[in-house]
């Protein structure tokens, strides 16, 4: 049975109607509001032409496609050939009573619907035939003229630079009710430029053929997922498409009434119900779409058209995010960095999995993602938001949940997205799971102390086995050998602090939401207040450095010693830097015997807290004393940093809980948070130190490849990755040149230095080939210059008022004294900077992160998640922060203080 006109009953009989004619028959099955229609199929197309295919086929063998006027030629004598065609009579039949069905829509358009249209690679957007307001005594002809329209000249050659031949691209042809539009346009998914956090609809009066051909000015409406902001840019309209009053058929432009020109096309309900659309439209695709759509004169929503946008790569959506490990691994780091990075994530993440039961099946299942738990993307570390959210569906319970703490403790806006796909779990695994979970996690946290314990323990072994050994005695082959064993063992041992990273995050956030809900009064800044009121590990090399200050301060002959010591020394990055038992010697013929043995002791204990302390081609202050003498200096000159005064909020607590019946749990509930925090601050303080080590043995393993002559400088040692080197131990490295290898990684190095980094990046498909644009920080900025006000996160009481310090590098940070930092993000080392200043304002960052915890126990008022503070705040701008609400205002910038307009 031939199957010549397709309509919703018997949609299901025909294949190949088209990318047009699917999309609309898949919307409409799933309750779209699309305006009733009929499809002429590829059957009757190829019916119809049979009689002159072998005619038209000549045609096309011997058309020129590098000729327009042979190409133009050829499509005359094809539709003319077309045209001598007259519709077969079953196909006239069939046409006619459907038509006769439809008699009561005044008008009708008909659209073509070719094969590869509308396709996920093929659009042919707007090159095939579509025809408005159409009468029913036109229909016929009008689908004659879309089969004729296959063989336009750039429809040729579109063929041809697609790759795909005319001749097996049959043309089905829509016939559908017209909607007398009031307003129409197109909706794209996804910015068809990359950025797919932002949807933009193109809206015009009248017809959306006017949009689409680019005959009348538009409104354009941008909604991004991540602000859930509009930005409206409402244009002067002139003029809009309708149907033609003269004519019985067909459209006209005409004037705009000249009170609709400057008024915006959507109202917001118009633009909320088209943004519901999307949504429910997104459901049903794997794939972004531009949707064309209308209003008509009563307001009712139509969608006429989807079809995917072909600029946006296919592919799994990936997404990474640097919120939060950017604090430890700032700016672009060199490929040693990044491989101990993933070294370390790889083990910790695992291992800790395995502690809370996860079954080693699922493990393997998972490996993948645990090997790609972070990212290398132009030179910058980024979370694989991905690998991460894989790994927490693991979790038998509470999935959502513990997203969001993670999301929160990062300090991300969230990445999750649509296409997350999760590997079966077997029955058995799902009970094994179910079983151990939940027991395991007891266990965890009822060793929670002692485990703790015996991570310092085990850690202290391993520091004490590798101090022990005489690095610049070792051939490469032993230094190779123990920075791989090293760096094994270590990364074995971070299970134990993840784990109790694990339950900060818990405890914090459980904590937090126990006191909202129990009634306590500002539940948050309290909260605050109770987890500054405490010593943290993190702390303690600030006193250390204050004590240093503090002699320095009392003495005038001390303070020029130092003086002249830095004007002589290098506090560059390069070597040769002035080494610790120099200064020591200076210091000691100067007669300071006291302060240059404190000074040791500091160096000794603390000198790998320095900023960028887990970057491994940092020179911390254990390789360039001398910064850490400037600091001090700068600090000498200050008055004495005066404790913070922190207030009793322990007796305000045990007021509020006074007759709370939750008094005991959440007394509980904070305690365990407190330990947790403080464990994470004293853990990753020796995380530090050993990372110190591994730089010791990366330094001396530089040193012997040099004099074994394989690099040309030691540092270049930091150009390589730790399976590299073990390769190149091993006699199975495929670049066996390490000096050529170093040279090419320099150049790319300094090329990614020129980038400005992004927080997200989103690809499709292949990461390094597919990169996804994404405007949120201009999208923010407009709305930031509006006002001068920002929002953070406030992590620590207090408000203070005074000149901004953009500081990107602590280490070549000018005089901050009193002044308020601004940063994209920092690390434990950058503490030394905030006891010299006033407040401090980050791009990154969370209530749990470094910065929070210690600008908390120095009692500056510091704010976190400040989007784009860097870009939108200038040096020596007028800042208001306050640490508690997390607003920032610009007062450099503030309306308030800009004169108006004459």
């Amino acid at each position: 049975m031939k199957h010549y006109v397709i309509a919703k009953h018997n949609h299901h009989l025909a294949k190949g109607l088209g990318g047009k004619a699917d999309n609309l028959f898949y919307l409409q099955k799933h309750g779209l509001p699309v305006p009733e229609f009929i499809c002429l199929s590829a059957q009757a197309f190829n019916d119809n032409l049979a009689p002159v295919r072998e005619q038209i086929n000549a045609q096309l063998s011997r058309c020129d496609y590098d000729s327009y006027p042979a190409l133009s030629e050829c499509t005359q004598r094809i539709k003319a050939l077309i045209a001598s065609c007259p519709l077969l009579p079953e196909l006239q039949q069939a046409l006619d009573e459907q038509v006769a069905n439809m008699a009561k829509w005044p008008r009708f358009s008909v659209r073509s619907s070719a094969h590869n249209e509308d396709g996920a690679t093929t659009s042919f957007a707007g090159q095939l035939s579509t025809f408005l307001h159409v009468s029913s005594e036109q229909v016929a002809e009008r689908v004659k003229e879309c089969w004729a329209s296959a063989f336009e000249p750039g429809v040729l050659t579109y063929h041809r630079k697609m790759g795909l031949d005319p001749a097996q691209n049959p043309v089905c042809v829509i016939v559908q009710r017209m909607v007398d539009a009031q307003s129409a346009g197109v909706m794209f998914q996804a910015d068809p430029q990359g950025d797919i956090k932002q949807q933009v609809i193109a809206a015009a009066y009248g017809l959306g053929e006017g949009v689409v051909a680019d005959k009348v000015e538009s409104d354009i409406y941008r909604w991004h997922s991540r602000t859930d902001k509009w930005q409206l840019q409402i244009n002067e309209k002139t003029r809009r498409i309708v149907a033609s009053s003269e004519a019985e058929t067909g459209t006209v432009i005409e004037a705009l009434p000249e009170a609709l020109q400057q008024q915006a096309v959507l109202t917001e309900d118009q633009r909320e119900a088209l943004l519901a659309r999307s949504h429910t439209i997104a459901s049903l695709y794997s794939h972004y779409q531009d949707i064309e759509w209308a209003f008509d004169q009563k307001g009712t929503l139509y969608i006429l058209q989807a079809r995917p946008i072909t600029t946006i790569p296919r592919g799994s959506l990936r997404a990474f995010d640097a919120s939060n490990i950017a604090e430890s691994y700032p700016g672009a780091i060199l490929p040693m960095t990044f491989a101990i990075l993933q070294r370390d994530y790889h083990a910790c993440m695992r291992g800790t999995l395995a502690n809370l039961g996860i079954p080693d099946s699922l493990l393997s299942k998972r490996e993948q993602e645990f090997r790609h738990l972070v990212a290398y993307i132009e030179g910058r570390a980024y979370y694989n938001s991905n690998s991460w959210y894989r790994i927490f569906m693991l979790s038998p319970v509470f999935r959502s949940r513990i997203i969001q703490y993670f999301e929160e403790m990062i300090g991300s806006e969230g990445t999750l997205h649509e296409d997350l796909q999760v590997n079966e779990v077997s029955l058995f695994e799902k009970i094994t799971l179910a079983f151990n979970f939940p027991l395991c996690f007891i266990k965890n946290l009822l060793s929670h102390e002692r485990n703790i314990r015996r991570y310092f323990k085990q850690a202290g072994e391993l520091e004490r086995r590798f101090r022990n050994a005489d690095l610049p005695k070792q051939s490469s082959d032993q230094l190779i050998g123990y920075l791989d064993d090293y760096t094994r063992r270590f990364a074995d041992l971070l299970k134990l602090p993840l784990m109790n990273d694990f339950f900060t995050m818990i405890f914090m956030h459980l904590t937090r939401d126990m006191f909202i809900k129990t009634g306590v009064s500002n539940a948050r800044e309290l909260l605050n207040r109770l987890l500054a009121n405490q010593e943290v590990e993190s702390a303690k090399p600030v006193a250390s450095m204050q004590a240093l200050s503090n002699s320095v301060r009392e003495s005038t002959a001390l303070r020029d010693c130092l003086q002249a010591l830095l004007d002589t020394a290098s506090t560059s990055e390069a070597y040769p830097l002035k080494s610790l038992a120099s200064i020591q010697r200076d210091l000691n013929d100067k007669g300071f015997e006291v302060f240059a043995r404190q000074f040791a002791q500091h160096i000794e204990r603390y000198g790998h807290r320095s900023p960028k302390e887990l970057i491994m081609e940092t020179n911390t202050f254990r390789e360039n004393p001398s910064q850490l003498l400037r600091i001090i200096l700068e600090s000498a000159r200050l008055p004495p940093l005066q404790a913070p005064q922190h207030d009793c909020p322990e007796e305000e607590l045990d007021h509020q809980l006074r007759h709370n019946r939750w008094r005991k749990p959440l007394r509980w509930l904070l305690k365990k948070t407190r330990q947790a925090i403080a464990h994470r601050e004293a853990t990753r303080l020796d995380r530090g130190l050993h990372f110190a080590f591994f730089r010791s043995l990366l330094h001396a393993l530089g040193e012997r490849l040099v004099s074994e002559q394989f690099l040309k400088a030691p540092r270049d040692v930091f150009y390589l990755t730790l399976e590299e080197l073990e390769d190149f131990r091993h006699g199975c490295a495929i670049d066996q040149d390490l000096k050529t290898l170093v040279d090419c990684r320099k150049t790319q190095h300094q090329r990614w230095l020129k980038k400005d980094p992004q927080e997200q990046v989103f690809t499709r498909g292949t990461v390094y080939g597919n990169p996804i644009q994404d405007r949120t920080a201009a999208f923010v900025a407009d709305d930031a210059e509006q006002d001068g006000l920002l929002q953070g996160v406030g992590c620590s009481q207090g408000q203070v008022q005074g000149h901004a310090a953009v500081v990107t590098d602590p280490s070549a940070a000018g005089d901050v004294t009193g002044k308020i930092l601004v940063s994209e993000s920092t690390d434990p080392g950058w503490v030394f900077l905030m006891t010299l200043s006033a407040g401090l304002i980050s791009e990154r960052g969370s209530p749990l992160s470094h910065t929070a915890i210690i600008g908390r126990e120095l009692g500056i008022p510091t704010v976190v998640g400040v989007k784009n503070a860097t870009r939108l705040i200038s040096d020596g701008d007028t800042l208001h922060i306050d640490g508690e609400s997390g607003r920032v205002r610009n007062l450099s910038h503030s309306p308030i203080n800009k004169p108006e307009s004459e």
